[in-house]
């Protein structure tokens, strides 16, 4: 059996009303078998494969690969992954780390109510570092450049047309710490293929604008 009070913040973290639940008890197992059944209610449109993406994202949470926070919620309201949430997650405990002004409450709203400049933030990372993406001789890293500049101008539209200042200022903090990245561990996995449980980025942070003097040429940030 699973306690609710263990379960319902998992779920809730993906921006979800849990309306009812019901347990299922199988019998003549060799050992106590439950399924539950959760009814839930997201009143916007969900994005395409959004039944695989929350099954990942909550399996993630239960073998302890995920957090249980607001940052889910970008799970349906930007149609990302676990993986892709998490390095948003990670630069804004940078952000945190760095004596921003926002809190991590305001940093999960900046990103949900701006989906498309999340996914945008997103593509730029993989655009840059995932190996799969380019070929890895002098033509595939021009393309990733030319690509990722394509990706930074495309942000800096959209930024143009952010209501909210504090949202503009937490995206806009994002985009330089993405910008001022010059390489990450996010895409090598342990032996067996899963993820590896922390995620390193190395930073330059002279071309961070908002952090604190003096700045160092570089810094690893591991979240």
């Amino acid at each position: 059996p699973i306690s609710l009070s263990r379960m319902l913040p998992m779920i809730a973290s993906l921006g979800v009303e849990v309306v009812d639940e019901w347990p299922y008890e199988f019998l003549g197992r060799p050992h106590p078998t439950w399924v539950y059944e959760f009814g839930l209610r997201y009143t916007e449109p969900v994005p395409p494969g959004a039944v695989s993406l929350v099954q990942d994202a909550l399996a993630a949470i239960w073998d302890g690969f995920n957090e249980v926070d607001g940052f889910n919620g970008l799970v349906l309201a930007a149609g990302l992954t676990w993986r892709q949430i998490w390095v948003l997650r990670a630069y804004a405990r940078h952000m945190r780390q760095s004596n921003s002004p926002f809190g991590q409450d305001s940093i999960e709203t900046a990103l949900r109510v701006n989906p498309a400049i999340a996914r945008n933030l997103v593509e730029l990372f993989a655009v840059s570092y995932d190996p799969d993406r380019f070929a890895g001789d002098e033509p595939g890293w021009a393309a990733r450049r030319a690509t990722a500049g394509e990706v930074v101008a495309g942000v800096e539209a959209q930024l143009d047309q952010v209501v909210s200042l504090d949202h503009d200022r937490i995206l806009r903090a994002y985009l330089a710490r993405l910008n001022a990245t010059l390489r990450t561990n996010h895409y090598r996995t342990q032996v067996d293929g899963s993820p590896r449980a922390v995620l390193a980025l190395k930073l330059a942070p002279e071309q961070i604008a908002d952090l604190p003097e003096p700045r160092p040429r570089f810094e690893v940030f591991v979240h």
